[in-house]
C-alpha cells in the first residue's frame, strides 16, 4: 500500500469492519463469550472499536508504529508489517520510559491493529496473514520496570533528584541526561568512540540516525574516566529507573528518567525563545537535537499545542 501513514492507517480501518462506534461494547463482549472466547485476548479479537477517544488513542499508535518501521526498516507499508516491526517498537517505547498504562495502550492497540490487517487482508484477498500478539507476549516482560505514574513530566530541580541517587554510574547517568536532553537508552550505555572532544558526545538515534550533543566539562570528564577504567559505561535500565523514581520521590519532584529529558527541552527551548528566535524555528530546532522526527511529539514536552 502506498501513501502516507495517515492514510494508510486509514484506509486499514475503513475497509476492515473494525468500527464499531455507537454499537454497545457490552453485548459485543457477551456476543464474543458466547461465540466461544475463553480469554480476555480472544475477546478482543473478536470484538471492534466502540468509542471515538479508544479509536483516536488505537489510531494514533498504528500510525507512530508504521513511522518507526519506516524510519528503522526502511518499511513504508502497513500491509508489511510484521512481528518483528512490532516488537522495536514497543521496545523504542520501553527505551523513552513510557508510563506503564502509555505501554498497556499501545500493546493493546497493536494488537487490534492486528485484527485490522486480518480482515483487511479477507477483504482484499491479498492472502497476507499477521500475528502480532505472540510478539506482544515476548516482548511485554522487558516493560514491568516502567512507573505507573504518568511519566515525562519535567522534574523542577534535577540537580537534586541526582543528588539523591545511591550510586555513582545512576548519578553519572542522570548528568548525561540532564547535561544533554538524552533518551535514557541513549544516557546508560556508551561507548569510548562516542567521545568526540571539546565535551560532545556523539549518539545513535532511533532509526540509526547520528546527532552530537555537548556535556558539561564535569560529566563528560567523569564520564572519559569511567570509559578509561571500564572499556564502556553500561548501566542497568532497570534498576536505574527504579532508583530515579525513589530518588525523586524522596525529592518531593515526582518523575521518571524522561523527566531530565523533559526539562532539557523546555529550557532550551526558552534559551531560544529569549534569544529572539520564532516559537516554531525554536521548536524545529531543538527537535532536531534531541533526535525527534517531528516537531509535534516535541510539542508534547513543553505541554503546547
Amino acid at each position: 500500500m502506498r501513501g502516507s501513514s495517515t492514510w494508510q492507517v486509514q484506509e486499514v480501518y475503513k475497509l476492515s469492519g473494525i468500527d464499531r462506534i455507537g454499537q454497545p461494547r457490552h453485548a459485543a463482549k457477551e456476543a464474543a463469550w458466547a461465540a466461544g472466547a475463553k480469554t480476555s485476548t480472544e475477546v478482543a479479537q473478536k470484538t471492534g472499536l466502540h468509542s471515538f477517544r479508544t479509536k483516536e488513542a488505537y489510531l494514533k499508535v498504528w500510525r507512530q508504529c508504521l513511522d518507526h518501521a519506516k524510519t528503522t526498516f526502511r518499511v513504508g507499508d502497513i500491509e508489511k508489517l510484521t512481528g518483528e516491526h512490532v516488537s522495536s517498537f514497543l521496545r523504542s517505547r520501553i527505551a523513552e520510559d513510557v508510563g506503564r498504562q502509555t505501554y498497556g495502550q499501545a500493546a493493546s492497540a497493536l494488537g487490534k491493529l492486528e485484527n485490522a490487517l486480518r480482515s483487511y487482508a479477507e477483504a482484499k484477498g491479498s492472502g497476507l496473514s499477521y500475528d502480532f500478539r505472540a510478539t506482544i507476549l515476548q516482548v511485554s516482560p522487558e516493560a514491568k520496570g516502567l512507573s505507573s505514574m504518568v511519566p515525562g513530566r519535567a522534574f523542577r530541580d534535577p540537580d537534586r533528584v541526582i543528588s539523591l541517587l545511591p550510586h555513582p554510574d545512576f548519578r553519572l547517568a542522570a548528568a548525561i541526561q540532564h547535561d544533554a536532553g538524552l533518551r535514557m537508552s541513549e544516557a546508560t550505555h556508551v561507548r569510548p568512540g562516542q567521545l568526540k572532544g571539546e565535551g560532545t558526545i556523539e549518539v545513535r538515534g532511533k532509526g540509526g540516525k547520528i546527532r552530537v550533543a555537548e556535556l558539561s566539562r564535569d560529566t563528560y570528564q567523569q564520564l572519559a574516566i569511567r570509559l578509561e577504567q571500564s572499556g564502556e559505561f553500561r548501566v542497568s535500565r532497570d534498576a536505574y529507573r527504579s532508583a530515579v523514581v525513589r530518588a525523586s520521590e524522596a525529592a518531593d519532584d515526582k518523575g521518571s528518567p524522561h523527566s531530565f529529558r523533559h526539562r532539557w527541552v523546555q529550557d532550551r527551548l526558552q534559551e531560544k525563545l529569549s534569544a529572539g528566535k520564532t516559537w516554531e524555528r525554536a521548536l524545529a530546532e531543538v527537535s532536531r537535537e534531541i533526535g525527534h522526527e517531528r516537531a509535534e511529539i516535541t510539542k508534547h514536552y513543553q505541554g503546547r499545542r
